[in-house]
């Protein structure tokens, strides 16, 4: 972006063979939030959402040691043009929270009320009895607000 931050879209894939699409801002000061960061949306609403910039997959490419793979014209050994790209949406704020579960049978049963962060969780699951702890589940919940 004109003020130096860097965002990105990506996409992975993962253990099961899927791809994710996944989001990523590194902010002029430094800050770099990713996918499973918190804050991810807020700081890419700032320094990504309506913004124009330039793509520089090539010269990413390139120093990553992938030469020619993003090339437009694969004879030319040189970069393609450089366009322009406005990333036109802002991010929903997600909401997670956490909660204690465990199975029955093959149905997961809650045990707990919502919990704001994964910690707190943790910390009412580590006052069962050591036996029930194993069989106990952290899990979270994730919406849009």
């Amino acid at each position: 972006m004109e003020d130096g931050a860097v965002c990105y879209d990506y996409r992975s894939q993962n253990g099961f063979g899927g791809m994710n699409l996944g989001h990523a801002v590194l902010s002029p000061k430094g800050q770099f939030k990713a996918n499973e960061s918190s804050g991810l949306t807020s700081l890419w609403n700032k320094e990504c959402a309506n913004k124009t910039g330039t793509v520089q997959t090539w010269e990413v490419g390139y120093a990553a040691g992938l030469h020619g793979m993003f090339d437009t014209n694969e004879s030319s050994g040189r970069p393609p043009a450089p366009f322009s790209l406005c990333y036109k949406f802002e991010m929903p704020k997600i909401i997670e929270q956490w909660l204690l579960f465990k199975y029955v049978g093959q149905q997961l049963t809650p045990l707990s009320k919502l919990f704001k962060t994964k910690q707190l969780a943790e910390n009412a699951r580590s006052k069962y009895p050591e036996r029930l702890r194993k069989r106990i589940g952290v899990g979270v919940i994730r919406f849009k607000k």
